[in-house]
């Protein structure tokens, strides 16, 4: 099989093709009408409890990614970044003092992510579940 990094894979699939593999995989209606963990059910009390007692050394180690605020071929849309308040300016609390950020990210992008990517995904229009595809805005 050729892996050559510039050559793209794609499979093409019918729309009745991608119906049955959704049907085959889906897990709507699996914990009931009202679920919105999805898969994280599996994580039972016992589960947590049997991974907890592989626990040696109390090491962490994150998930996140560092904000990616270059623009590149591999980041059409960075993140955006700026400083709204600096800790210099004075709003008559004496010494305390304050600084904020303003962060923009289009999540949806490679350089981003966010572990409740697939919620966001809507099929015969639905989101997970069969909720509505649209927000309802007042």
């Amino acid at each position: 099989m050729d892996h050559h990094p510039d050559k793209e894979r794609r499979v093409e699939v019918t729309t009745d093709e991608f119906r049955a593999l959704f049907e085959a995989v889906s897990n709507w209606d699996r914990w009931g009408p009202d679920d919105e963990r999805g898969a994280l059910n599996y994580l039972t009390a016992d589960r947590i409890l049997a991974a907890v007692r592989l626990v040696r050394t109390g090491e962490t180690l994150t998930l996140s990614l560092p904000l990616n605020t270059q623009l590149g071929i591999d980041n059409p849309v960075p993140a955006e970044h700026h400083m709204t308040m600096l800790g210099d300016q004075d709003i008559g609390s004496g010494t305390l003092r304050f600084a904020k950020d303003y962060i923009g990210a289009d999540y949806h992008n490679a350089p981003h992510s966010h572990i409740d990517a697939l919620c966001h995904v809507a099929f015969d229009g639905s989101l997970y579940n069969g909720g509505p595809d649209r927000v309802a805005h007042p």
